[in-house]
C-alpha cells in the first residue's frame, strides 16, 4: 500500500485530489502524519545544513516540512516532494537564497531579502 492509499483509507476527509490537476493536498491528521514521516525519513536532521531538529507532540520545533516543487507549481503533499528543513534554511529559501550553496548565495539578487530580516519576521509572528 502506498503512502497516499494509506492516508486515503485512514483519513478520507483529510485527503483531497484535484479533479483537473490531480494535485494531492493533505490536511489535519493526515498532514501531521506526513510531517512525522518526513522527519523520521530524514533522521531528524535538516537536509541542507545537517543540524538536528525535533518534533514534539505533533508540532515542529525548529523543523519545517518543505516542498521540493512548490504547491503553486503543482507540487503534491506527498513524501517524494517533501524534505526536512530547519527554520534558518527554510527562511533563507523563501527569501530567495539558494540554501544548497551556503547561506549567502542567492537565486536572484534582485528578489533576495536579507536573511536576518526574514528570520526576525518569523520570530515576530511572520
Amino acid at each position: 500500500m502506498t503512502f497516499l492509499e494509506d492516508m486515503q483509507k485512514r483519513y478520507p476527509r483529510h485527503v483531497r485530489i484535484g479533479k483537473v490537476t490531480g494535485q494531492v493536498r493533505l490536511s489535519g491528521p493526515a498532514y501531521e502524519e506526513l510531517r512525522e514521516y518526513i522527519w523520521s525519513r530524514d533522521h531528524g536532521k535538516c537536509i541542507e545544513c545537517g543540524c538536528l531538529v525535533v518534533l514534539e507532540k505533533g508540532y515542529w520545533i525548529t523543523m519545517h516540512p518543505a516542498h521540493i516543487k512548490s504547491k503553486g507549481s503543482g507540487g503534491d503533499d506527498l513524501p517524494y516532494n517533501m524534505r526536512s528543513l530547519c527554520l534558518r534554511c527554510h527562511a533563507a529559501e523563501h527569501a530567495g537564497k539558494d540554501v544548497s550553496k551556503g547561506a549567502n548565495a542567492t537565486r536572484n539578487d534582485s528578489q533576495a531579502l536579507d536573511g536576518v530580516t526574514v528570520l526576525d519576521g518569523i520570530r515576530d509572528g511572520f
